[in-house]
């Protein structure tokens, strides 16, 4: 089970928030069946938001990883699936194509804009806290 719950590789982050995307959706769309709401902009919503989760997430798990270029490279490769899974995802359940519209790229390209940022200030954050200790170790040693 200790497994199962082990966050630390980008693609399993990136299987468990698909998959709770999916189910989201899916329940969105039982939702707003029922009702004469617009599902197909909800579905862009939980994508959107979905997205969201996942960069912040992920870069804040960078923090942990013992290997941070393997998990970079891990990362953006499962953003890319993220990208393609959340878009897919509204498109195959939205009753049109709201990404032709001009917020919801522009919320897409903001996300990602956040993530890139999300990622170099993490790294930076390691970087400094090993330069930290080795100077610390340096002093200690002397």
């Amino acid at each position: 089970m200790k497994n199962l719950l082990d966050f630390s590789d980008p693609l399993r982050q990136f299987a468990m928030l698909g998959l709770t995307c999916l189910l989201t959706q899916l329940m969105a769309l039982v939702v707003y069946s029922a009702s004469s709401s617009d599902a197909g902009r909800m579905m862009w919503v939980i994508s959107a938001t979905a997205l969201l989760m996942f960069a912040i997430f992920n870069a804040m798990l960078q923090l942990k990883s013992e290997n941070s270029g393997r998990y970079l490279t891990r990362s953006l490769w499962a953003y890319l699936g993220m990208v393609a899974l959340t878009v897919g995802l509204a498109l195959g359940l939205s009753s049109g194509s709201q990404f032709s519209s001009q917020s919801m790229k522009a919320i897409y390209m903001v996300i990602t804009l956040c993530y890139v940022i999300f990622l170099v200030i993490v790294f930076l954050m390691r970087r400094f806290i090993e330069y930290a200790k080795r100077q610390d170790q340096e002093s200690i040693d002397n």
